[in-house]
C-alpha cells in the first residue's frame, strides 16, 4: 500500500484532484484513469501514423 499512498500523496497526485473536483476519493481515481487513458489513447496514435 506505500506505492499507493505515494500517488495519492505525490504532488500533482490523486490528493490535489480531490482538492479541485470536491474531495470524491471516486472521482479522484475516475479522473486518474481517464487521464491514463487518454494519454495511452494519444501515444497509441502518435505510435500507429508516426511511420506511415
Amino acid at each position: 500500500m506505500k506505492p499507493e499512498h505515494d500517488i495519492d500523496t505525490a504532488p500533482g497526485g490523486l490528493t490535489v484532484w480531490r482538492n479541485i473536483f470536491g474531495g470524491s476519493i471516486i472521482w479522484g481515481r475516475l479522473k486518474f484513469f481517464v487521464f491514463i487513458g487518454a494519454f495511452l489513447l494519444i501515444g497509441g496514435l502518435i505510435v500507429a501514423f508516426v511511420p506511415i
